[in-house]
């Protein structure tokens, strides 16, 4: 592996974190809007679809330069969603999973 390759695993790596980012504020915005206006669902349908699109061509596109770029990519993307889901849920737009609930509650 060298210098190059290197590298663009890194940018693979960056824009995976960079699409997880987006997804997850995508989804976050479409479904605190979903019932909100008169359009929310095909709103959300929209977003939906335009989600899968980053992904999915992310994803493709980093399978095709190497193994690495892909893994990277997908670590990328996970890291981000952690990030995302876990700030969404101290801001409080998203419940805490069951398992926490069931602490608080029980």
């Amino acid at each position: 592996m060298d210098a190059l390759d290197i590298a663009v695993t890194i940018a693979f790596a960056l824009g995976g974190s960079l699409v997880g980012w987006a997804y997850f504020s995508l989804m976050r915005y479409s479904l605190i809007h979903l019932g909100k206006e008169k359009t929310g669902i095909m709103r959300f349908v929209g977003f939906a679809f335009l989600r899968m699109v980053l992904f999915g061509g992310g994803l493709l596109g980093a399978f095709l330069v190497s193994t690495w770029c892909f893994l990277a990519y997908v670590l990328g993307f996970i890291v981000a969603r952690t990030i995302t889901v876990s700030r969404a849920r101290t801001v409080g737009d998203f419940p805490p999973p069951a398992s926490e609930s069931r602490e608080h509650n029980g």
